[in-house]
């Protein structure tokens, strides 16, 4: 099997407002897509992110800027996360210092690549749930989806 879609639901996830304009502005996102590639060994995630007025209704208004628009996430092998909620904590090669001693940002927690938590989860919904929401919270609190 090359992928396995996990688009039974889309899940709309509350991100920290953004400054467009001078003007504060909601938005969430919308993870529409999501597949995980056993050849490729990544998860691909699809976002689209909208902007809310005060009333709740999305905003499209291109003349001014202000329109939905996609980014791609990406989760592969490359970043240890924790097991216990799919959070990141370190790429790869940081997993021991030039002396062979653990990262402590791995020490005393339950760890693996962040590509292999989803395969190995893909089959409990709400886990999957879980680690998209927390996958995009994540890329909201670094900028990637500014």
């Amino acid at each position: 099997m090359p992928y396995i879609d996990l688009d039974d639901h889309e899940l709309i996830v509350d991100l920290p407002p953004a400054n467009i304009q001078g003007v504060t502005l909601n938005r969430k996102a919308h993870a529409h897509t999501v597949q995980i590639e056993d050849i490729d060994k990544r998860v691909v995630m699809h976002v689209q992110v909208y902007y809310y007025g005060e009333d709740g209704n999305p905003i499209n208004s291109p003349d001014k800027g202000i329109m939905p628009y996609l980014r791609t996430l990406i989760a592969n092998n490359s970043i240890f996360v924790n097991m216990a909620d799919g959070s990141p904590l370190c790429p790869v090669f940081e997993e021991y210092d030039a002396e062979g001693n653990l990262n402590p940002l791995l020490a005393d927690k339950n760890y693996t690549k962040e590509y292999q938590l989803f395969r190995e989860m893909s089959r409990h919904p709400q886990v999957i749930d879980d680690l998209k929401r927390n996958k995009i919270l994540y890329a909201a609190s670094v900028g990637r989806l500014d």
